[in-house]
C-alpha cells in the first residue's frame, strides 16, 4: 500500500473519531496499533502529538468506563448517581470526540433518559433532541441509534400526557425496528410494549394487551422468563387485568412480576416498589384497604429514598395513599396527602398534565363528600378543562370527569344539568369500554337515579328516556 495513501485514509477515518487537528493521524495509527518506526519511516512520529493521541485514547476509554459503570447505577435504580456518572462521560467525548460524533449522542441520550427517570420531563426532552439531531445527521434517518431516539422523545411525551405526539414517535420507531432489526427483536419488543403503553394510558385495555402479548413474546424468548425486561411485562399486563375488573389474574401477573423483581433487583428498587404499588392498587379495587396501604407504604418507601420526595412516582404513592383514607371516610388525612401529591405534580409534570388533573379531580370529589357542592365542581372543573385539552373529549377519564360534575349537579338538585352530564358520560364511557363494563354501568345506574328524581320520570320510564336519548338526531 502507497505509504501516502495510508496516511490519507487514516486520517480521514480518525476525524470522525478525533476531530482536533494534530491528533487525528497519530491517535487512529495508536488505536490500529501500528508503530510508525516498524514502517521504516524515520523522523515522522512526533513526541508530543504522539502523547497526546495517546491521552485522548485514554480519556475515551475513561469516558466509556463512566458510560458503563453509569448503566449499573441506573439499573439500581440510582439514577442520580448514574445521571453524574454520565456527564463525566459527555465531558469527556465532547473534548475528544466532539458534539457530532455518535458516541457524544449516546451521551446526550443518556443523560435525557436519566432527566427522565428523575421527572425532570423538559430537560429530558431537550438531551433527547440534541442527541437526535446528531445521530440524523450522522447515521441517517433509518438507523437503529436514530430510532432509539424517537424512542425516548416518545417516552418523555407519554409521560408529559400527550398520547397522539407520543404514538407518532412509538411508530417512527417502530418503523424503523422491524425493518433494519426484524420483529423479532429485542428493540422491536420495546416498541410494541411502548406502543402498548399508549393505549392503557388512553382506556383501551384490550388493545393494550394484545401489544403487551407481542412484547412478553419476544422477551420470554429472548431474555427469559426470569429478567426484570420480561418482569416489567408481566406487571402492565397485571395492570390491564385490574382494569377490567379481573382481579384474580391481576394478581397472579403482579405476583409473578414481583418474584423476579425481588430476587433479581432486590426489595430496595424502584421497579420493585412499582410491583409493590400495583399489588396495592389490585387489594385498593377489592376493597381490602389495610392490605392496600401496607403495599402503598412499602412502595413509598422505597420512592422516598430511592427517587426522592419530589418524584412523580413518589406523588403516586401518596395520591393512592389519600385514596385509602378518602374510602376510610377520614377526608381531613386524604386532603393532606392528595395536596402532597397535587404540589409535586404541578410543579415536575405541569398543570396541564393527567395526573395532575386526576389529582384536581380526587380533590373534588372530597369536597362533593363533605358537601361543599361549590368548592367540588370548581375544582372539578379544573380537571375537565385540562383532560378535555390533552385527552379529548371521547376519553373514558374525560368521561369520568362528565360523571362526577353530573353526580354533583344531582346533590345539589340540579337535576337537568345532572343528567345532560351524565348522558355525555354514559355515551363515551360505553363507546369506550363497552355497555357491560361496571364503569359503564355505574353511570347508567346515577342516570336512573337521576332520572327518577325528576318529574318527567312518573309519565316515562328510565329505559324508554334513556332509548330516545341515545336516537340519533
Amino acid at each position: 500500500m502507497n505509504v501516502n495513501n495510508f496516511f490519507t485514509c487514516a486520517a480521514t477515518g480518525a476525524k470522525r473519531f478525533f476531530p482536533k487537528p494534530g491528533k487525528a493521524i497519530i491517535a487512529m495509527i495508536l488505536a490500529f496499533g501500528i508503530a510508525i518506526g516498524g514502517m521504516g519511516i524515520h523522523g515522522f512520529a512526533y513526541a508530543e502529538d504522539e502523547n497526546q493521541a495517546r491521552i485522548s485514547v485514554e480519556k475515551a476509554k475513561l469516558a466509556t468506563q463512566y458510560t458503563n459503570t453509569a448503566k449499573t447505577h441506573y439499573e439500581r435504580g440510582d439514577y442520580t448517581t448514574a445521571l453524574v456518572l454520565n456527564q463525566k462521560a459527555l465531558a469527556i467525548r465532547e473534548e475528544v470526540l466532539g458534539k457530532e460524533h455518535p458516541d457524544t449522542a449516546l451521551s446526550y441520550n443518556n443523560i435525557g433518559a436519566m432527566h427522565h427517570r428523575l421527572g425532570a420531563y423538559t430537560e429530558a426532552l431537550e438531551w433527547c433532541q440534541k442527541a437526535l439531531s446528531v445521530r440524523e445527521a450522522v447515521l441517517g434517518k433509518e438507523h437503529p441509534d436514530t430510532a432509539e431516539s424517537y424512542n425516548g422523545i416518545a417516552v418523555i411525551y407519554q409521560s408529559q400526557g400527550d398520547y397522539p405526539k407520543a404514538l407518532k414517535w412509538h411508530l417512527k420507531a417502530l418503523a424503523i425496528r422491524e425493518k433494519m432489526l426484524g420483529k423479532g427483536h429485542l428493540d422491536t419488543a420495546t416498541s410494541y410494549n411502548n406502543i402498548a403503553g399508549i393505549y392503557a394510558s388512553q382506556g383501551n385495555s384490550h388493545e393494550a394487551l394484545t401489544w403487551y402479548r407481542q412484547a412478553l413474546t419476544i422477551r420470554e424468548r429472548a431474555l427469559g422468563k426470569e429478567h426484570p425486561d420480561t418482569a416489567s411485562i408481566y406487571s402492565s399486563i397485571a395492570t390491564m387485568y385490574e382494569e377490567q375488573n379481573a382481579y384474580p389474574e391481576a394478581l397472579e401477573w403482579s405476583q409473578k412480576a414481583l418474584s423476579i423483581r425481588e430476587r433479581v433487583l432486590g426489595t430496595k428498587h424502584p421497579d420493585t416498589a412499582d410491583s409493590y404499588h400495583i399489588i396495592g392498587i389490585i387489594y385498593n379495587a377489592q376493597g381490602n384497604y389495610a392490605e392496600a396501604l401496607e403495599w402503598y407504604r412499602k412502595a413509598l418507601s422505597i420512592r422516598e429514598k430511592i427517587l426522592g420526595k419530589e418524584h412523580p412516582d413518589t406523588a403516586q404513592s401518596y395520591k393512592n395513599i389519600a385514596a385509602i383514607y378518602n374510602e376510610q371516610i377520614n377526608y381531613p388525612e386524604a386532603l393532606a396527602w392528595y395536596r402532597k401529591a397535587l404540589a409535586i405534580f404541578e410543579k415536575t409534570l405541569g398543570k396541564e398534565h393527567p395526573n395532575t388533573a386526576a389529582c384536581y379531580n380526587n380533590i373534588a370529589g372530597i369536597y362533593d363528600s363533605q358537601g361543599n357542592y361549590p368548592e367540588a365542581l370548581a375544582w372539578y372543573h379544573k380537571a375537565l378543562t385540562i383532560l378535555e385539552k390533552i385527552l379529548g373529549k371521547e376519553h373514558s377519564l374525560t368521561a369520568v370527569c362528565y360523571n362526577n360534575i353530573g353526580k354533583v349537579y344531582q346533590h345539589q338538585g340540579h337535576y337537568d344539568k345532572a343528567l345532560a352530564e351524565l348522558l355525555k358520560a354514559y355515551k363515551t364511557i360505553s363507546r369506550a369500554l363497552g355497555e357491560t363494563h361496571p364503569t359503564t354501568q355505574a353511570v347508567k345506574g346515577n342516570m336512573k337515579e337521576t332520572w327518577e328524581k325528576m318529574e318527567a320520570s312518573k309519565q316515562k320510564p328510565f329505559a324508554q328516556w334513556l332509548e330516545e336519548a341515545l336516537r340519533p338526531s
